[in-house]
Formats: C-alpha cells, sequence, structure tokens
C-alpha cells in the first residue's frame, strides 16, 4: 500500500480492485471501474496507490506514411499543379 508515481509515457492502468478506485493523471482523478483498465498517455506523471492498480508501459505503435505530402516535379521542374520550383531554376528569358 504504498504510493507510485510513473514517468511520462504511455500507460495501461488495471484496477486490481471489485470497486471503484481512483489514481492521478497530471493533476486530475481519474475513475477506473471494478476490474476494468485504461491505457492512457502521461505528460507530467501519474500517481496511483498499488494495492489498487497494476500499471504496465505500452509499446509504441508503429508508424507508416500512407501518402506523399508535396508534389511531383516534372523532369522541366515545373510541379504537376503549375507551380515552378526554385531549386531547378525558373523559365529562361
Amino acid at each position: 500500500m504504498a504510493i507510485q508515481r510513473l514517468r511520462p509515457s504511455v500507460w495501461k492502468m488495471e484496477n486490481k480492485q471489485s470497486s471503484t478506485q481512483n489514481f492521478r493523471l497530471d493533476y486530475e482523478l481519474i475513475e477506473v471501474p471494478a476490474s476494468g483498465s485504461v491505457e492512457v498517455q502521461c505528460v507530467r506523471m501519474i500517481s496511483y496507490d498499488d494495492s489498487n492498480f497494476n500499471a504496465y508501459r505500452s509499446a509504441p505503435s508503429p508508424q507508416t506514411q500512407s501518402n506523399n505530402v508535396g508534389s511531383i516535379l516534372d523532369t522541366s521542374g515545373q510541379s504537376i499543379s503549375g507551380e515552378i520550383n526554385p531549386f531547378l531554376g525558373g523559365p529562361k528569358k
């Protein structure tokens, strides 16, 4: 029955009791239902009573880029949207 603190990360808080329990997430009180769990993103700290909760650090989920966010250039240096690429030089005079 000791108060524990967790550092910033993503944590899964699992309630071990058969009643609703509270813990503090970044100085706000969070309720977890009986024998329930919640996954939270901690920015400052989490403080909880270790006789009521199990804390598990969540692994980061991989992020995949799904599309191109820039314009596509053709061989003349002109983008498909009609803009001129300043790094390849403008039109010849």
